[in-house]
């Protein structure tokens, strides 16, 4: 009647990392664990071998970018709890570069509102945001706005003076595209 109760990582998790250590708290009448990887989810198929496992962690061969559901399940000699289990996203993909529309490069605004927007490249992976950058030098060293979208527009008020700005991408599992070119 017990239940594995799962530590890391933690539900929905997305990750680009090669080596993930999965973790869960020891139950005290377990001998062991039964560790299970399935694709795209818990009634999809093993991704990897069921392995027994005696501690409270396992950290399991690389695996290929997908979508995973992940359980555990102690057992003894003469029972096994129900399967605890978690959803994870591999993903070690690069966003595409953005490429910047307007405010156009060199433009002069006579208004110090307008709109940023870029076009992002489309990914297949994990949710993408964009941090767009606002620089007062145009060696970019003294940032003045930062922000993290996920729209691909911001409009902002600024006051007099030359500005540039880009735009980077980055993906829920910490992957980061190139920066855009600059525009002024």
């Amino acid at each position: 009647q017990e239940q594995v109760i799962l530590i890391s990582p933690i539900s929905n998790y997305a990750t680009n990392e090669t080596n993930t250590v999965f973790s869960w708290y020891q139950l005290y009448n377990a001998d062991d664990y039964r560790f299970e990887i399935r694709t795209p989810d818990w009634n999809g198929s093993l991704a990897l071998n069921p392995e027994i496992v005696t501690g409270g962690n396992y950290t399991p061969n690389i695996l290929p970018e997908g979508n995973y559901e992940w359980g555990v399940q102690a057992q003894n000699s003469i029972s096994n709890t129900d399967f605890s289990t978690r959803k994870i996203t591999i993903d070690r993909t690069n966003p595409g570069t953005p490429s910047l529309i307007s405010p156009a490069h060199q433009s002069i605004l006579s208004n110090s509102s307008f709109t940023f927007s870029w076009n992002r490249v489309t990914d297949s992976g994990t949710t993408i945001q964009d941090s767009l950058t606002i620089y007062s030098d145009s060696v970019l060293t003294a940032p003045v706005k930062n922000y993290f979208l996920t729209p691909t527009s911001k409009t902002d008020s600024l006051g007099v003076g030359k500005y540039y700005w880009r735009v980077r991408s980055i993906d829920e599992a910490g992957n980061k595209s190139n920066y855009s070119q600059i525009y002024s």
